[in-house]
Protein backbone atom coordinates (compact mmCIF):
# COMPACT_ATOMS: atom_id res chain seq x y z
CA UNK A 1 0.00 0.00 0.00
CA UNK A 2 2.70 2.07 1.17
CA UNK A 3 4.75 1.49 -1.88
CA UNK A 4 1.94 1.98 -4.16
CA UNK A 5 1.13 5.56 -2.69
CA UNK A 6 4.85 6.21 -3.01
CA UNK A 7 4.77 5.33 -6.83
CA UNK A 8 1.46 7.37 -7.46
CA UNK A 9 2.96 10.71 -6.03
CA UNK A 10 6.23 9.97 -7.96
CA UNK A 11 4.45 9.54 -11.05
CA UNK A 12 2.52 13.26 -10.47
CA UNK A 13 6.45 14.36 -9.48
CA UNK A 14 5.84 14.77 -6.11
CA UNK A 15 8.92 14.67 -4.41
CA UNK A 16 11.07 16.07 -1.03
CA UNK A 17 11.91 19.13 -3.07
CA UNK A 18 8.17 19.69 -4.04
CA UNK A 19 7.06 19.05 -0.83
CA UNK A 20 8.81 21.72 0.58
CA UNK A 21 7.60 24.21 -1.33
CA UNK A 22 3.92 22.92 -0.50
CA UNK A 23 4.89 23.55 3.01
CA UNK A 24 6.50 26.58 2.65
CA UNK A 25 3.75 27.91 0.82
CA UNK A 26 0.56 26.54 2.00
CA UNK A 27 1.94 28.60 5.91
CA UNK A 28 3.15 31.38 3.85
CA UNK A 29 -0.28 31.76 2.36
CA UNK A 30 -2.35 30.98 5.15
CA UNK A 31 -0.76 33.84 7.10
CA UNK A 32 -1.74 36.06 4.50
CA UNK A 33 -5.00 34.79 4.72
CA UNK A 34 -5.47 34.97 8.09
CA UNK A 35 -4.47 38.59 8.30
CA UNK A 36 -7.29 39.25 5.89
CA UNK A 37 -10.07 37.65 7.91
CA UNK A 38 -8.98 37.84 11.78
CA UNK A 39 -10.69 41.18 12.24
CA UNK A 40 -13.88 40.99 11.50
CA UNK A 41 -15.33 39.45 14.28
CA UNK A 42 -14.47 42.40 16.97
CA UNK A 43 -14.12 45.13 14.00
CA UNK A 44 -17.21 46.71 15.74
CA UNK A 45 -16.45 46.09 19.34
CA UNK A 46 -12.52 47.63 18.67
CA UNK A 47 -14.10 50.65 17.00
CA UNK A 48 -16.35 51.43 19.60
CA UNK A 49 -13.65 51.14 21.99
CA UNK A 50 -11.90 53.56 20.59
CA UNK A 51 -14.51 55.86 19.71
CA UNK A 52 -16.32 55.65 22.90
CA UNK A 53 -18.66 59.01 22.10
CA UNK A 54 -19.49 58.42 18.79
CA UNK A 55 -22.99 56.83 18.41
CA UNK A 56 -23.95 53.64 17.67
CA UNK A 57 -25.50 54.65 14.18
CA UNK A 58 -22.23 55.84 12.58
CA UNK A 59 -19.96 52.95 14.39
CA UNK A 60 -20.06 50.83 11.44
CA UNK A 61 -19.13 54.08 9.08
CA UNK A 62 -15.52 53.81 11.17
CA UNK A 63 -15.30 50.31 11.19
CA UNK A 64 -15.58 50.35 7.79
CA UNK A 65 -12.41 52.77 7.29
CA UNK A 66 -10.97 50.41 8.93
CA UNK A 67 -11.20 47.51 6.55
CA UNK A 68 -11.08 50.23 3.50
CA UNK A 69 -7.24 51.09 4.46
CA UNK A 70 -6.04 47.62 5.00
CA UNK A 71 -7.48 46.83 0.99
CA UNK A 72 -6.20 50.47 0.24
CA UNK A 73 -2.47 49.30 1.40
CA UNK A 74 -2.97 46.12 -0.25
CA UNK A 75 -3.34 48.02 -4.03
CA UNK A 76 -0.61 49.67 -3.48
CA UNK A 77 1.83 46.63 -1.70
CA UNK A 78 1.11 43.98 -4.68
CA UNK A 79 2.56 46.12 -7.57
CA UNK A 80 5.44 47.05 -5.26
CA UNK A 81 5.98 43.29 -4.22
CA UNK A 82 5.76 42.17 -7.39
CA UNK A 83 8.31 44.17 -8.84
CA UNK A 84 10.63 43.65 -6.27
CA UNK A 85 10.09 39.89 -6.92
CA UNK A 86 10.98 39.88 -10.60
CA UNK A 87 14.39 41.62 -9.52
CA UNK A 88 15.50 40.34 -5.83
CA UNK A 89 13.72 36.74 -6.46
CA UNK A 90 10.58 34.86 -4.84
CA UNK A 91 12.08 33.61 -1.18
CA UNK A 92 13.35 36.88 0.26
CA UNK A 93 10.47 39.41 -0.76
CA UNK A 94 8.44 37.02 0.25
CA UNK A 95 10.06 36.37 3.72
CA UNK A 96 10.27 40.37 4.14
CA UNK A 97 6.49 40.94 3.69
CA UNK A 98 5.53 38.12 6.00
CA UNK A 99 8.09 39.71 8.53
CA UNK A 100 6.31 43.21 7.95
CA UNK A 101 3.14 41.87 8.32
CA UNK A 102 4.30 40.51 12.10
CA UNK A 103 5.76 43.66 13.12
CA UNK A 104 2.66 45.97 12.02
CA UNK A 105 0.20 43.29 13.91
CA UNK A 106 2.52 43.43 16.63
CA UNK A 107 2.11 47.53 16.88
CA UNK A 108 -1.57 46.97 16.36
CA UNK A 109 -2.07 45.06 19.58
CA UNK A 110 -0.81 47.67 21.34
CA UNK A 111 -2.69 50.60 19.44
CA UNK A 112 -3.51 53.49 21.53
CA UNK A 113 -6.53 55.64 19.02
CA UNK A 114 -8.47 55.17 15.73
CA UNK A 115 -5.90 57.21 13.68
CA UNK A 116 -3.11 54.53 14.93
CA UNK A 117 -5.42 51.73 14.01
CA UNK A 118 -5.85 53.22 10.25
CA UNK A 119 -2.15 53.99 10.10
CA UNK A 120 -0.81 50.56 10.63
CA UNK A 121 -4.00 48.42 8.74
CA UNK A 122 -2.61 50.21 5.87
CA UNK A 123 0.67 49.69 6.09
CA UNK A 124 -0.36 46.03 7.44
CA UNK A 125 -2.44 45.98 4.19
CA UNK A 126 0.79 47.48 2.52
CA UNK A 127 2.36 44.66 3.76
CA UNK A 128 0.29 42.09 2.43
CA UNK A 129 0.93 41.69 -1.12
CA UNK A 130 2.78 38.65 -1.95
CA UNK A 131 -0.44 36.12 -2.83
CA UNK A 132 0.41 36.86 -6.52
CA UNK A 133 3.80 36.05 -5.85
CA UNK A 134 2.59 32.19 -4.40
CA UNK A 135 0.77 31.65 -7.11
CA UNK A 136 4.19 32.34 -9.31
CA UNK A 137 6.63 30.10 -7.05
CA UNK A 138 3.76 27.27 -7.78
CA UNK A 139 3.98 27.71 -11.25
CA UNK A 140 7.82 28.14 -11.92
CA UNK A 141 7.97 25.08 -9.44
CA UNK A 142 5.86 22.38 -10.87
CA UNK A 143 5.11 20.77 -14.15
CA UNK A 144 2.08 19.60 -16.02
CA UNK A 145 1.54 16.95 -13.66
CA UNK A 146 1.56 18.38 -10.45
CA UNK A 147 0.38 22.26 -10.53
CA UNK A 148 -3.45 21.33 -10.46
CA UNK A 149 -2.18 19.42 -6.87
CA UNK A 150 -0.28 22.85 -5.95
CA UNK A 151 -2.78 25.26 -6.43
CA UNK A 152 -5.35 23.05 -4.95
CA UNK A 153 -2.92 23.32 -1.77
CA UNK A 154 -3.01 27.59 -1.66
CA UNK A 155 -7.33 27.27 -1.71
CA UNK A 156 -7.13 24.97 0.81
CA UNK A 157 -4.73 26.99 2.80
CA UNK A 158 -6.62 30.58 2.21
CA UNK A 159 -9.64 28.42 3.10
CA UNK A 160 -8.17 27.31 6.44
CA UNK A 161 -7.14 30.90 6.93
CA UNK A 162 -10.64 31.95 6.54
CA UNK A 163 -11.82 29.33 8.90
CA UNK A 164 -9.65 29.71 12.09
CA UNK A 165 -8.73 33.16 11.42
CA UNK A 166 -12.46 34.43 12.65
CA UNK A 167 -13.12 31.71 15.22
CA UNK A 168 -9.54 32.28 17.11
CA UNK A 169 -9.84 35.73 17.05
CA UNK A 170 -13.55 35.73 18.55
CA UNK A 171 -12.07 33.39 21.18
CA UNK A 172 -9.13 35.70 22.29
CA UNK A 173 -10.44 38.94 21.94
CA UNK A 174 -11.57 41.13 25.03
CA UNK A 175 -10.97 37.82 27.26
CA UNK A 176 -11.35 39.99 30.39
CA UNK A 177 -15.11 40.41 29.63
CA UNK A 178 -15.46 37.55 27.38
CA UNK A 179 -15.02 35.18 30.06
CA UNK A 180 -15.33 37.29 33.59
CA UNK A 181 -11.51 36.38 34.04
CA UNK A 182 -10.17 37.49 37.61
CA UNK A 183 -6.43 37.58 36.73
CA UNK A 184 -3.83 37.30 40.21
CA UNK A 185 -1.15 39.15 38.16
CA UNK A 186 -1.80 43.00 37.92
CA UNK A 187 0.59 43.01 35.57
CA UNK A 188 -1.36 41.15 33.09
CA UNK A 189 -4.87 42.08 33.84
CA UNK A 190 -3.32 46.19 33.32
CA UNK A 191 -1.89 45.33 30.10
CA UNK A 192 -5.56 43.00 29.14
CA UNK A 193 -7.60 46.14 30.08
CA UNK A 194 -5.83 48.76 28.67
CA UNK A 195 -5.35 46.53 25.42
CA UNK A 196 -8.43 44.29 25.04
CA UNK A 197 -8.11 43.55 21.36
CA UNK A 198 -4.35 42.77 21.58
CA UNK A 199 -4.52 38.99 21.70
CA UNK A 200 -5.80 38.84 18.22
CA UNK A 201 -3.34 40.95 16.55
CA UNK A 202 -0.45 38.70 18.78
CA UNK A 203 -2.01 35.48 17.86
CA UNK A 204 -1.67 36.70 13.87
CA UNK A 205 2.00 37.94 14.47
CA UNK A 206 2.98 34.77 15.92
CA UNK A 207 1.23 32.89 12.71
CA UNK A 208 3.17 35.35 9.97
CA UNK A 209 6.29 34.10 12.54
CA UNK A 210 5.68 30.85 11.45
CA UNK A 211 5.06 31.65 7.70
CA UNK A 212 8.29 33.56 7.61
CA UNK A 213 10.15 30.77 9.34
CA UNK A 214 8.95 27.91 6.94
CA UNK A 215 9.73 30.42 3.92
CA UNK A 216 13.19 30.86 4.92
CA UNK A 217 13.94 26.96 5.99
CA UNK A 218 12.13 25.35 3.39
CA UNK A 219 11.32 27.73 -0.10
CA UNK A 220 13.91 27.43 -2.34
CA UNK A 221 14.58 30.57 -5.01
CA UNK A 222 12.28 29.50 -8.09
CA UNK A 223 13.14 32.92 -10.41
CA UNK A 224 15.50 31.71 -13.29
CA UNK A 225 16.35 34.53 -14.78
CA UNK A 226 17.43 33.69 -18.65
CA UNK A 227 17.74 36.70 -20.43
CA UNK A 228 20.56 37.54 -17.94
CA UNK A 229 22.24 34.01 -18.21
CA UNK A 230 22.04 34.61 -22.12
CA UNK A 231 23.89 37.83 -21.90
CA UNK A 232 26.97 36.53 -20.19
CA UNK A 233 26.99 32.76 -20.60
CA UNK A 234 30.61 32.37 -20.97
CA UNK A 235 31.56 34.32 -18.22
CA UNK A 236 29.45 32.24 -16.01
CA UNK A 237 30.40 28.95 -17.18
CA UNK A 238 32.05 28.02 -19.34
CA UNK A 239 30.85 24.12 -19.31
CA UNK A 240 27.04 25.23 -20.81
CA UNK A 241 25.76 23.35 -23.62
CA UNK A 242 27.49 23.71 -26.88
CA UNK A 243 24.33 25.77 -28.93
CA UNK A 244 24.13 27.82 -25.93
CA UNK A 245 27.97 28.88 -26.67
CA UNK A 246 27.52 28.89 -30.26
CA UNK A 247 24.51 31.72 -29.32
CA UNK A 248 26.94 33.67 -27.41
CA UNK A 249 29.69 33.26 -29.68
CA UNK A 250 27.62 34.21 -33.18
CA UNK A 251 25.82 37.51 -30.80
CA UNK A 252 30.14 38.22 -29.76
CA UNK A 253 31.13 37.75 -33.84
CA UNK A 254 27.76 39.91 -34.77
CA UNK A 255 29.18 42.87 -32.76
CA UNK A 256 32.35 42.83 -33.76
CA UNK A 257 30.93 43.20 -37.81
CA UNK A 258 29.39 45.70 -36.54
CA UNK A 259 31.82 47.60 -35.18
CA UNK A 260 34.20 47.01 -38.02
CA UNK A 261 31.53 48.38 -40.57
CA UNK A 262 31.52 51.26 -38.59
CA UNK A 263 35.21 51.54 -38.56
CA UNK A 264 35.51 51.04 -42.29
CA UNK A 265 32.85 54.26 -42.64
CA UNK A 266 34.96 56.36 -41.39
CA UNK A 267 34.18 56.39 -37.55
CA UNK A 268 37.29 58.16 -35.44
CA UNK A 269 38.53 55.73 -33.57
CA UNK A 270 39.86 57.88 -31.01
CA UNK A 271 37.06 58.14 -28.25
CA UNK A 272 35.72 61.43 -27.39
CA UNK A 273 35.05 61.67 -23.19
CA UNK A 274 31.28 60.96 -23.97
CA UNK A 275 31.94 58.00 -25.05
CA UNK A 276 34.83 56.74 -23.09
CA UNK A 277 32.34 57.59 -20.13
CA UNK A 278 29.17 55.74 -21.61
CA UNK A 279 31.56 52.67 -22.50
CA UNK A 280 32.76 53.38 -18.83
CA UNK A 281 29.31 52.61 -17.06
CA UNK A 282 28.11 49.86 -19.71
CA UNK A 283 31.51 48.02 -18.43
CA UNK A 284 29.91 48.81 -14.94
CA UNK A 285 26.61 47.17 -15.80
CA UNK A 286 28.10 44.23 -17.33
CA UNK A 287 30.46 43.64 -14.04
CA UNK A 288 26.96 44.29 -12.07
CA UNK A 289 24.97 41.91 -14.62
CA UNK A 290 28.27 39.11 -14.13
CA UNK A 291 27.93 39.31 -10.67
CA UNK A 292 24.37 39.05 -10.12
CA UNK A 293 24.01 35.95 -12.54
CA UNK A 294 26.85 34.19 -10.64
CA UNK A 295 24.40 34.83 -7.43
CA UNK A 296 21.36 33.47 -9.19
CA UNK A 297 23.44 30.29 -10.33
CA UNK A 298 24.66 30.42 -6.53
CA UNK A 299 21.48 30.30 -5.01
CA UNK A 300 19.75 27.78 -7.88
CA UNK A 301 21.94 25.42 -6.58
CA UNK A 302 21.89 26.22 -3.23
CA UNK A 303 25.37 27.50 -2.41
CA UNK A 304 24.01 31.23 -2.44
CA UNK A 305 24.57 33.64 0.59
CA UNK A 306 23.32 37.32 1.41
CA UNK A 307 26.30 39.28 2.04
CA UNK A 308 26.82 43.29 2.11
CA UNK A 309 28.06 43.04 -0.85
CA UNK A 310 25.41 41.43 -3.09
CA UNK A 311 22.33 43.04 -1.15
CA UNK A 312 24.43 46.31 -2.54
CA UNK A 313 24.97 45.19 -6.11
CA UNK A 314 21.04 44.02 -6.26
CA UNK A 315 19.66 47.45 -4.92
CA UNK A 316 22.15 49.42 -7.25
CA UNK A 317 20.90 47.59 -10.29
CA UNK A 318 17.34 47.91 -8.79
CA UNK A 319 17.63 51.47 -8.54
CA UNK A 320 19.66 52.00 -12.12
CA UNK A 321 16.48 49.78 -13.54
CA UNK A 322 13.54 51.29 -11.82
CA UNK A 323 12.78 54.35 -14.20
CA UNK A 324 12.84 52.51 -17.56
CA UNK A 325 10.89 49.44 -15.25
CA UNK A 326 7.91 52.51 -14.72
CA UNK A 327 7.98 53.54 -17.86
CA UNK A 328 7.70 49.83 -19.12
CA UNK A 329 5.01 49.34 -16.62
CA UNK A 330 3.06 52.05 -17.75
CA UNK A 331 3.47 51.21 -21.41
CA UNK A 332 1.69 48.01 -20.21
CA UNK A 333 -0.78 49.38 -18.45
CA UNK A 334 -1.82 51.16 -21.02
CA UNK A 335 -1.75 48.30 -23.77
CA UNK A 336 -3.44 45.98 -21.15
CA UNK A 337 -6.69 49.00 -20.71
CA UNK A 338 -7.08 49.33 -24.23
CA UNK A 339 -7.68 45.21 -24.88
CA UNK A 340 -11.22 44.50 -24.37
CA UNK A 341 -10.83 41.15 -22.87
CA UNK A 342 -8.92 41.83 -20.23
CA UNK A 343 -11.27 45.05 -19.38
CA UNK A 344 -14.19 42.58 -19.06
CA UNK A 345 -12.34 40.15 -16.90
CA UNK A 346 -11.21 42.87 -14.47
CA UNK A 347 -14.10 44.44 -14.52
CA UNK A 348 -15.64 40.71 -13.73
CA UNK A 349 -13.13 40.20 -10.84
CA UNK A 350 -13.75 43.75 -9.17
CA UNK A 351 -17.71 43.17 -9.09
CA UNK A 352 -16.84 39.59 -7.19
CA UNK A 353 -13.71 41.22 -4.97
CA UNK A 354 -16.42 43.85 -4.02
CA UNK A 355 -18.90 41.17 -3.17
CA UNK A 356 -16.73 38.89 -1.91
CA UNK A 357 -15.24 41.71 1.04
CA UNK A 358 -18.24 43.51 1.20
CA UNK A 359 -20.33 40.56 2.08
CA UNK A 360 -17.92 39.47 4.41
CA UNK A 361 -17.85 43.09 6.58
CA UNK A 362 -21.57 43.23 5.84
CA UNK A 363 -21.82 40.11 7.74
CA UNK A 364 -19.81 41.03 10.76
CA UNK A 365 -20.87 44.85 11.05
CA UNK A 366 -24.69 43.58 10.73
CA UNK A 367 -23.79 40.58 13.72
CA UNK A 368 -22.53 43.59 16.00
CA UNK A 369 -25.19 46.20 15.26
CA UNK A 370 -27.72 46.60 18.59
CA UNK A 371 -31.07 44.93 17.98
CA UNK A 372 -32.94 48.64 17.75
CA UNK A 373 -31.11 49.57 14.92
CA UNK A 374 -31.75 46.42 13.12
CA UNK A 375 -28.87 44.13 13.93
CA UNK A 376 -28.75 41.06 15.78
CA UNK A 377 -26.64 42.31 18.36
CA UNK A 378 -23.97 39.37 18.78
CA UNK A 379 -20.79 38.95 21.07
CA UNK A 380 -17.14 38.68 19.37
CA UNK A 381 -17.23 35.13 19.60
CA UNK A 382 -20.73 34.46 18.28
CA UNK A 383 -19.87 36.52 15.54
CA UNK A 384 -16.12 34.30 15.53
CA UNK A 385 -18.51 31.49 14.98
CA UNK A 386 -20.72 32.76 12.32
CA UNK A 387 -17.72 33.86 10.49
CA UNK A 388 -16.20 30.71 10.58
CA UNK A 389 -19.47 28.70 9.49
CA UNK A 390 -19.92 30.73 6.28
CA UNK A 391 -16.31 30.27 5.28
CA UNK A 392 -16.72 26.32 6.25
CA UNK A 393 -20.16 26.21 4.12
CA UNK A 394 -17.61 27.44 1.14
CA UNK A 395 -15.45 24.30 1.30
CA UNK A 396 -17.27 21.91 -0.41
CA UNK A 397 -18.44 24.62 -3.21
CA UNK A 398 -14.65 25.62 -3.39
CA UNK A 399 -13.01 21.97 -3.77
CA UNK A 400 -15.66 20.06 -5.25
CA UNK A 401 -18.97 22.23 -7.46
CA UNK A 402 -16.26 25.23 -8.54
CA UNK A 403 -14.40 23.21 -10.52
CA UNK A 404 -17.04 21.87 -12.58
CA UNK A 405 -18.80 25.06 -12.83
CA UNK A 406 -15.37 26.65 -14.37
CA UNK A 407 -15.77 23.71 -17.17
CA UNK A 408 -19.44 24.94 -17.58
CA UNK A 409 -18.17 29.01 -18.34
CA UNK A 410 -21.28 30.24 -15.50
CA UNK A 411 -18.72 30.63 -12.50
CA UNK A 412 -19.81 34.45 -11.48
CA UNK A 413 -23.59 33.41 -11.58
CA UNK A 414 -22.45 30.52 -9.16
CA UNK A 415 -20.30 32.27 -7.49
CA UNK A 416 -23.34 35.16 -6.76
CA UNK A 417 -25.75 31.82 -5.67
CA UNK A 418 -23.22 30.26 -3.23
CA UNK A 419 -22.78 33.70 -1.24
CA UNK A 420 -26.37 34.16 -0.91
CA UNK A 421 -26.91 30.69 0.01
CA UNK A 422 -24.43 30.89 3.00
CA UNK A 423 -25.63 33.79 4.29
CA UNK A 424 -28.95 32.67 3.57
CA UNK A 425 -28.31 29.42 5.97
CA UNK A 426 -26.35 31.58 8.21
CA UNK A 427 -29.28 34.00 8.79
CA UNK A 428 -32.24 31.47 9.00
Amino acid sequence: MAVSLRSRLARLGVNRRFTKIYAATFLGYMSNGYSVTMVFPFLSATTKFFLPDTDAASINTYAGFIVAAFFAGRILGSYLWGALADHFGRKPVIAVSISLMALCSLVLAFSVNYEMVIVFRTLLGLSNGVLVIFRAVISESSTDANQTIGFSMLTCSWLLSAVAGPLLSGLTADPITQYNLTLSDGAVKSLLTQFPYSPPYLLNSLVCVIGTLAVIFLLPETLEKKSKQKKVISAVDPGLHSQQQEVALVNSDEASIANGAATCNGTDNASSPDEHSANSHEDSDQSHLIAETRNDELQKNGDFQWNAETCATKIKSFMDRAPADVRRWLADMKSLLWSRTILIIFSAHCLFAVFDTGSDTLVALWCATPLPLGGLDFTVNDIGITSTLVSAISWPFNLFLYPLVCVLCVCMCVHVFVYIFEHVCICV
